[in-house]
């Protein structure tokens, strides 16, 4: 499972690991809205922000049962009571990112992300690290993607998940 801010990666990452290990990469929130049958705006307006995560810890519990995944999760996923705590921490690998970087990546995608619709994303996602940080940090290995392409950051994913290290 890769974690992070909005912005780290998470999704393309997946994929990039999943195809050079042969596997299949599932994009939690991907999963989520299509099961719903809608958007994960259109969730988060109709259910709330609780509804979501009720899904997405249903989501969770589902595919900790199945190997041979590699999963992106939303940026929220890893402060979602028990979540975290299905899965062994090595099992889980935190994608840093700056906030400022994550902002300029995720730059026109606010109805996409609910929860960084509005005003200055920047400053929602220094928020949301503040608020999620302690939560991300449980990840058992962490990879800096602060002004590395996602290829970089592919590889190193795949170096940790083959019990190396990466510089």
């Amino acid at each position: 499972m890769l974690v992070g801010l909005p912005g780290a990666g998470k999704t393309t990452v997946a994929r990039l690991v999943a195809a050079a290990l042969g596997r299949q990469a599932v994009d939690l929130d991907d999963m989520i809205a299509e099961r719903a049958g809608r958007s994960i705006a259109e969730i988060f307006e109709t259910l709330g922000e609780s509804g979501f995560r009720a899904l997405e810890r249903a989501a969770t519990d589902e595919l900790r049962h199945r190997d041979g995944l590699v999963v992106a999760t939303g940026g929220g996923w890893a402060t979602n009571p028990g979540c975290m705590e299905a899965l062994a921490a090595s099992d889980v690998i935190y994608l840093v990112v700056d906030p400022d970087e994550a902002a300029a990546r995720v730059a026109g995608q606010g109805t996409a992300r609910p929860l960084l619709a509005g005003a200055d994303a920047a400053q929602k996602i220094r928020e949301l690290l503040a608020r999620r940080e302690a939560s991300y940090l449980l990840a058992g290995q962490r990879v800096d993607t602060t002004g590395v392409g996602t290829e970089i950051v592919a590889e190193r994913v795949l170096a940790l998940a083959s019990g190396g290290s990466h510089p």
